[in-house]
């Protein structure tokens, strides 16, 4: 990743959250429900393929909120949060410190290819185009195999998202990732994907809503989109 996005955040380690939160306070929401949808999402695709990771590697893990998510809703006994920014590290460890979880730069993280899910949220649309191919290389070797990529990034064809990312200063200037293209770099760092999935339609204020979600899940509709790919 290019040194002055992350300097960038390396520089809102603290702020992190206040900065996302304010950006989603058109939704009514904060980072927390998105972080918990997101994960109880993919549990239920996991579940689906009859797969029950023990281990995972929350690949640009930032503060590190959602990993100890990951673990308790995924029943996990591993996580390994992974960033590049070491103040963001520093505060992943200083808040998140539990048996089971661990924070580290990636040219710290070794693995024997023996994690079994990789997840990964709107991490993508920061790293340049011609670094992606290497990231998810990255992210495979890490992996057992058989095992689960979910990568989820925001949805470029909801007007809301473009417009919330605008509002968070250090999403101003990333480069979003259509879910053809999602999927296509994914396939061609040798995953086999499965499906595509979008999340997130209604704000709070629709909140009734929210119950059929799932049916539209397949149209690309919501704020955020999951791509779940197997790795081959």
């Amino acid at each position: 990743m290019e040194c002055d996005k992350l300097s960038e955040f390396d520089r809102v380690s603290e702020s992190y959250d206040e900065e996302i939160d304010l950006g989603l306070s058109l939704t009514g929401e904060d980072k927390s429900y998105y972080a918990y949808g997101r994960i109880a999402w993919l549990a239920s695709k996991l579940k689906k393929y009859g797969f029950q990771p023990r281990t995972a590697m929350d690949f640009g893990c930032g503060t590190g909120a959602s990993s100890p998510i990951l673990a308790d809703m995924l029943n996990l006994e591993r996580v390994a949060g992974i960033d590049i920014s070491p103040k963001c590290l520093e505060v992943a460890r200083r808040e998140h410190d539990r048996q089971g979880l661990t924070y580290c730069h990636p040219d710290e993280f070794h693995t024997n290819q023996d994690i079994d899910l990789a997840y990964c949220n709107g991490v993508f649309h920061h790293i340049p185009g011609e670094q992606r191919g290497e990231a998810l290389q990255y992210i495979r070797q890490g992996l057992r195999p058989g095992g689960m990529l979910a990568l989820w990034e925001n949805n470029p064809y909801n007007p809301a998202v473009r417009w919330i990312m605008k509002k968070v200063p250090f999403d101003r200037d990333a480069v979003m990732l259509w879910p053809g293209e999602c999927r296509e770099m994914i396939s061609g760092a040798g995953f086999r994907v499965l499906e595509t999935s979008y999340l997130f339609i209604f704000p709070r204020w629709l909140g009734a809503l929210r119950r059929t979600e799932p049916w539209f899940s397949r149209l690309p509709l919501g704020g955020q989109y999951m791509v779940l790919a197997l790795k081959n």
